[in-house]
């Protein structure tokens, strides 16, 4: 898949900070440990991505469209059972 040379040049700029923040998370052991992190994940990415909804994004950024994943949370939680963060 071929990025936009921006989206490239962050990627790359980010992937130390990537790999520490992998390497903290680790792996999910158990169930509970996915729930957590999933839950984790929820109550960060859910409030920016509906921030992100309705924000007016500057003109350098026309034509962006973020990467949203709050449909596949709220699917992950549902199926888990897990309430997402309040």
């Amino acid at each position: 898949m071929d990025f936009p040379p921006r989206r490239t040049a962050l990627k790359e700029a980010t992937a130390d900070a990537h790999a520490a923040l992998d390497s903290l998370v680790g792996s999910f052991r158990t169930l509970d440990d996915y729930k957590c992190y999933l839950a984790g994940i929820a109550g960060f990415r859910m409030p920016v991505e509906a921030w992100l909804s309705e924000a007016e994004l500057p003109l350098d950024l026309t034509g962006y469209e973020p990467h949203r994943v709050h449909a596949e949370l709220e699917a992950d939680l549902s199926d888990l059972n897990t309430r997402p963060p309040t």
